[in-house]
């Protein structure tokens, strides 16, 4: 069975980052990795919200994005 609520939360993630909105990008992946039920999903959001907080720590985001 599909995890609607994991594929939806994460799309939003995704949205987030391409728009270079990384603090709503690691909100989004960190509430993705408690939806996940399979390990590789958890430790894909939590490997995703982590380099999300490392790009929002650095300043990174919206004025690089194109």
């Amino acid at each position: 069975m599909a995890n609607r609520a994991f594929r939806m939360v994460s799309q939003r993630a995704v949205n987030a980052e391409k728009s270079g909105n990384y603090a709503a990008a690691y909100t989004y992946w960190h509430d993705a990795s408690l939806l996940a039920i399979k390990p590789v999903n958890v430790w894909h959001a939590e490997t995703r919200r982590d380099f999300c907080a490392t790009c929002n720590r650095y300043g990174w985001g919206k004025k690089y994005a194109s």
